[in-house]
């Protein structure tokens, strides 16, 4: 029986008219797109410093803001928040929680917010990641953070015996914190910790941002902006706007979707095929080709004794060469210095190439045992290139890299090359 649900059982007349639909769809998606991209410009240093994974960046700023007396300025309005979203939650899931009632801003001004609270329990020790305690309601609030990680252990269950132990007639609220919420791993604790997502923690912050954005020091502001531009990017699994019209599309037009897809463009391999044919054209001789390199020379080094040392490869004994390496995104124009066996020449190379600061971007370089890259040129591909891929003028543009290079740096660098290795011959 045929497959009905392939783009092969539609005729081709209704494949044209899927794509059409499709190309209607997705119109108003782009817009979404380029709204969401001028939201998230500018800089996340959360992420510049690689700091949106760490699991006590988190806890650190956690329990700063759970601090009623922070420098924050805000008192405990972030507290009362992060409480009521995981006592609803509590509810949710008929764990211990805290009375509503009882979590009213200003309930919890006098209350302590310690990050890793440290305890023992039979012999064994650990760090609770943050305790929030409030003696006047006689009421706590204990959180154990996970970022990237599980729960390790028993540990919940150690941590819940040490606060029953140490906190017997508070009313105890234990927050099991992490990305999606995820449950305990030991059943016993399911029914006492609450899986909360940090949904809370960025809703939290948000109402924070709007309830005292003419309040905030600027510098706090700036702060849980980028905290939450950080929630919102790495940690929160929230489908964004484009996420969730993107996935009516997909279900509304999946046959046009999947044949588009199957013909979509090979950037890198017809990238490399245009620049490989440019090549050609310049008289220039291909020395080796595989992904995402292709090398090539000019004939006259053939001649060049001193340039046949290389030992890098068992099918060429290429010591230096120039190179186009092309991935999807990109295509750029190298020199490469490859291992040889006689170090001398290399040496001689490198040091000629140092004097010619305007010709090789990597003038200036001291001699390396290995691989070396003595000239890495611009991207000769732009974002722009990819909306119009099959135009002329794109296709035009890469041939013309290699036109433009052969015509106004080429004949420079290697005069430069060769003229380093006849001196170098004569010594």
């Amino acid at each position: 029986m045929p497959d009905t649900t392939s783009t092969d059982a539609i005729k081709p007349d209704q494949q044209l008219d899927a794509l059409d639909i499709l190309a209607e769809n997705l119109a108003p998606l782009g817009s979404l797109i380029d709204t969401t991209s001028q939201q998230e410009e500018g800089v996340d240093v959360f992420e510049l410093l690689n700091l949106w994974w760490q699991e006590d960046i988190h806890s650190r700023l956690l329990t700063w803001l759970l601090d009623p007396n922070g420098s924050h300025g805000i008192g405990d309005y972030f507290l009362a928040n992060f409480l009521l979203h995981s006592t609803g939650r509590a509810a949710e899931l008929s764990t211990p929680g805290i009375a509503e009632g009882r979590i009213s801003n200003g309930n919890w001004l006098g209350a302590t917010s310690q990050r890793e609270w440290y305890t023992v329990v039979d012999g064994g020790s650990g760090w609770l990641d943050i305790l929030v305690v409030n003696e006047r309601l006689q009421t706590l609030c204990a959180i154990e953070n996970k970022i990237l990680s599980p729960e390790s252990g028993r540990q919940l269950t150690f941590y819940r015996i040490a606060l029953e132990r140490d906190y017997p007639e508070f009313t105890r609220h234990y927050v099991f914190l992490s990305p999606t919420g995820m449950a305990p791993q030991q059943p016993e604790d399911r029914s006492t910790w609450t899986s909360v997502s940090y949904d809370a923690v960025l809703d939290s912050v948000e109402l924070t941002i709007a309830e005292y954005q003419d309040r905030l020091h600027e510098d706090v502001q700036a702060l849980l902006g980028q905290y939450a531009n950080t929630l919102r990017r790495r940690i929160v699994p929230v489908p964004s706007d484009i996420q969730k019209r993107a996935r009516e599309i997909y279900i509304a037009n999946r046959h046009a979707m999947e044949l588009a897809y199957r013909n979509r463009p090979d950037y890198a391999a017809e990238t490399k095929q245009l620049l490989m044919k440019a090549v050609r054209q310049q008289g220039w001789l291909i020395d080796l080709n595989y992904t995402p390199y292709f090398r090539f020379r000019p004939p006259e080094w053939d001649d060049i004794s001193a340039l046949q040392t290389g030992s890098e490869f068992s099918q060429s004994n290429a010591l230096l060469r120039f190179e186009f390496y092309v991935d999807a995104k990109s295509a750029r124009l190298q020199l490469t210095l490859f291992r040889g066996e006689d170090e001398s020449v290399r040496e001689h190379i490198v040091g000629s190439i140092s004097q010619h600061p305007e010709l090789f971007s990597g003038a200036g370089m001291v001699l390396e045992t290995g691989i070396m890259l003595l000239h890495a040129g611009d991207n000769i591909l732009r974002e722009s290139d990819f909306d119009h891929w099959d135009e002329p003028e794109v296709q035009n543009k890469i041939k013309a890299s290699v036109s433009d290079f052969a015509a106004n740096q080429f004949p420079a660098m290697n005069e430069a090359i060769v003229q380093c290795l006849r001196r170098y011959k004569e010594q």
